[in-house]
């Protein structure tokens, strides 16, 4: 977690910095690192955390999934597959990058889906086992991908150009 926050920074940092759309697409699949490896750590370590020890097969099956998932974007987006266009724009404050969504976008939205149906289970578990960890423990790691998912969609129904994912990161980062 340590290490993968620090990446997906610098990815957005590079991001806002980089002139042409072929740029700013290589940084993108690292930016899919959250919602990817950055996730799939926090959930295993929070099942860790209420006692509940991750079969070997489900450690396989969801970084399997994130690496699938990682694959098709690193794979697709140069294609116009995942981003049927990619736009830079300077700005003062740095450059954005516009996208527009492609036919296999709808891939990242299920996977996210699956991300969020998870951490409502470990929600509910949290509640149903109240074991002896610490609900405060189990809250600030829960409380990232949660914040992220709400940063996201908020971010996506504003339309905005820049994102406030790179503050939530460090704010994360400090805490854990």
């Amino acid at each position: 977690i340590l290490i993968l926050i620090p990446i997906i920074i610098m990815a957005y940092w590079l991001k806002s910095q980089v002139t042409t759309p072929e740029a700013s697409s290589v940084l993108m699949c690292f930016q899919y690192f959250d919602s990817t490896f950055l996730f799939c750590a926090l959930l295993f370590y929070t099942l860790h955390n209420i006692g509940i020890n991750a079969k070997p097969w489900m450690k396989i099956l969801l970084y399997g999934l994130a690496f699938i998932h990682m694959m098709i974007v690193c794979l697709c987006f140069n294609t116009g597959l995942y981003y049927s266009s990619i736009e830079v724009t300077e700005s003062p404050m740095g450059n954005y990058t516009s996208v527009k969504g492609g036919p296999l976008m709808i891939l990242h939205y299920a996977y996210l889906a699956i991300l969020l149906a998870i951490i409502v289970v470990l929600i509910v578990l949290c509640i149903r086992k109240r074991g002896s960890y610490s609900m405060t423990n189990i809250a600030v790691y829960l409380a990232v991908p949660i914040a992220c998912f709400a940063v996201y969609i908020a971010e996506g129904l504003v339309g905005g150009h820049y994102t406030m994912l790179p503050v939530l990161y460090t704010v994360a980062d400090v805490i854990i």
